[in-house]
């Protein structure tokens, strides 16, 4: 059985949450918590059995070209073959991970308005020229504690933030225009 590594990496990112900042973060824990990328993997004659009705129906759906009216069907069968084999999967443990990563990223809580502000902001005009000085003024927070607090919100600081922004807006804008690249 093959399964696409960005979409185990998507799995990661949804099963480990309250872990990962992100799908980069993500990507790192993966590669972290499956050491052996290929494994083979004994399951016995009744985990077969078990295993065979799913796996042929996948491979079934999945033969031809994929249907996407029977996406959440296959995904169903996928992961019925998953909690059969997951316990065989040779993976690190999650708590050795944790020790070595500093434990646990963040956890999500309710952002407050100051910092949503100041994302929207980021987000709406991300070729502006921002200083930490200016935001702060428009949420009425010191620029330190604007700072702290977008910081504590969205796991990085406004800069990094519209940083990302910045090239989230230029990949949609390479993928879906042809603007050349250049200033």
């Amino acid at each position: 059985m093959y399964l696409d590594h960005d979409y185990i990496v998507d799995q990661v990112f949804w099963q480990h949450s309250a872990l990962l900042a992100d799908r980069w973060d993500a990507r790192d824990f993966a590669d972290e918590l499956y050491p052996e990328r290929a494994q083979i993997l004994r399951l016995g004659e009744n985990g077969v059995r078990r295993l065979a009705p799913w796996l042929n129906e996948l491979v079934a759906l999945s033969a031809d070209s994929p249907s996407p009216e029977r996406f959440h069907r296959m995904q169903a069968l996928l992961f019925a073959v998953l909690d059969v084999v997951r316990p065989h999967v040779v993976t690190t443990p999650i708590r050795q991970i944790e020790a070595r990563r500093g434990a646990i990223r963040r956890r999500f809580a309710p952002l407050r308005a100051e910092a949503r502000t100041v994302a929207r902001l980021l987000r709406a005009e991300p070729a502006r020229r921002w200083r930490l000085a200016d935001l702060a003024a428009v949420v009425h927070l010191s620029t330190a504690q604007m700072s702290r607090v977008f910081t504590k919100a969205y796991g990085q600081t406004p800069i990094a933030y519209l940083a990302t922004v910045r090239v989230e807006t230029m990949t949609r804008l390479l993928r879906e225009t042809d603007l050349p690249v250049g200033s």
